[in-house]
């Protein structure tokens, strides 16, 4: 959300922008809402593509409706719960990863998912925002960063509905191999 006080310039010139006591907001918010979810007991290799595809989803559609907005309150509720998901979605994600790799790989595995992902966002703001490509206003752009995060979301979610029609059948022959014994 780096270009996200180009987008509050758009919304409302006149009023008073509280962007510092958002990021503070925000900041509290979003730790307190890692660290919580961080503590749920559930079997994420079941459940956490279903989490993060609705999380992403939901963040897209946030996203894209800022786009749209007139309000700068609406603006910064967005701007705190995309914030918010995005952390906990990071949380997840990453303590998971964690435990499912050797500890001296740690710094490779994440080092080199920095390092996709920041190719892969300058490749997008490149080619929406440079004077290069397309240059799209501002609200094309976060309707482009929405759309990004929606399509990346159904995915997980797919995905997910794979995982559980997997384990259900899984369950489904192991019950019926109990049941002939």
């Amino acid at each position: 959300m780096g270009y996200v006080q180009l987008l509050w310039q758009n919304v409302d010139k006149n009023m008073t922008q509280y962007n510092g006591a958002v990021e503070a907001v925000y900041t509290l918010i979003s730790a307190s809402a890692a660290f919580l979810f961080g503590r749920i007991a559930l079997n994420w290799k079941v459940h956490g593509d279903c989490l993060l595809g609705v999380l992403t989803l939901v963040g897209g559609i946030l996203v894209t409706f800022s786009a749209f907005a007139t309000s700068m309150i609406f603006c910064y509720g967005v701007y705190i719960v995309f914030g918010t998901l995005y952390h906990i979605q990071m949380t997840v994600a990453y303590s998971e990863i964690a435990k499912n790799i050797k500890p001296d790989s740690y710094a490779l595995v994440f080092g080199v998912n920095s390092l996709v992902s920041l190719i892969c966002q300058t490749i997008l703001i490149y080619t929406v925002a440079s004077d290069q490509m397309f240059k799209l206003p501002i609200q094309s752009q976060f309707v482009v960063y929405g759309g990004s995060f929606i399509v990346v979301g159904a995915i997980y979610l797919v995905k997910s509905i794979f995982t559980y029609l997997n384990v259900y059948t899984s369950r489904r022959i192991i019950a019926s191999k109990d049941n002939s014994s």
